[in-house]
């Protein structure tokens, strides 16, 4: 849909510290490349189906692309490879060779980079060539490689953020559960304790008829005693 052949993007993986091969989406060969083309000339296919059939071209392990892709991961703290200088200098270009000493196991040049951030954040680097019809990459082309990066970047950057709320949403959820839980063992608490004080009140309120009783049936069983000794 850009113009290029096949497209690669290698994902920055935070934790490895590495842009790790990711997708790749195109024809491993010519013959698949005519396949491909020749369907689409003999019959229409609507925009979702065709998102579709990428979808599963993402998911298909054994192709020949998806298997070299997978295999790749460059670290980014160590060297000095084109793809960490393109998402570290946040610049799209046209690569029109491989510098030697690289890794880059997907064919020759010309390929074009295009870098995946936003700000500080940084996603990873679309790639995208012509390897299999061969024709040079124009500048019209890098252009709209370029838009597309810069609107998956903030796709991405949104679905972060979404992510960052969503989590941040259930946090605020268990905390209000933990609340709630907690105003219910105050509410109870309090009423225990409500009717501690309403049981000492009643204590002391007999208590005292208690002693009163307590003592004349002292005296008089004192009384009774001594008028036996009488007696």
């Amino acid at each position: 849909g850009l113009g290029f052949n096949r497209a690669f993007w290698f994902r920055f993986d935070e934790d490895k510290r590495c842009l790790k091969g990711s997708l790749a989406l195109g024809p491993g060969d010519a013959k698949e490349a005519n396949a491909i083309w020749e369907g689409l000339k003999n019959e229409s296919i609507p925009l979702f189906e065709m998102l579709d059939k990428v979808s599963n071209h993402f998911k298909d392990v054994h192709h020949p692309l998806n298997r070299i892709i997978h295999g790749v991961e460059i670290p980014i703290d160590k060297g000095d490879h084109f793809l960490v200088r393109a998402l570290r200098q946040k610049e799209a270009s046209i690569l029109h060779t491989i510098p030697a000493g690289e890794i880059w196991p997907l064919g020759g040049t010309p390929i074009a980079l295009a870098p995946v951030a936003t700000g500080p954040n940084l996603y990873g680097v679309i790639v995208a060539d012509n390897q299999i019809l061969h024709h040079p990459i124009r500048s019209q082309e890098l252009e709209s490689l370029v838009l597309f990066s810069t609107i998956a970047s903030m796709a991405i950057t949104k679905a972060k953020i979404c992510a960052l709320l969503k989590k941040k949403i259930q946090e605020l959820d268990a905390l209000n559960k933990d609340l709630f839980e907690s105003r219910e063992w105050l509410v109870k608490a309090e009423k225990t304790a409500e009717m501690s004080r309403i049981a000492d009140r009643v204590f002391h309120e007999i208590r005292n008829p208690l002693c009163v009783v307590g003592g004349l049936a002292k005296v008089l069983a004192r009384r009774s005693e001594e008028k036996e000794i009488s007696e």
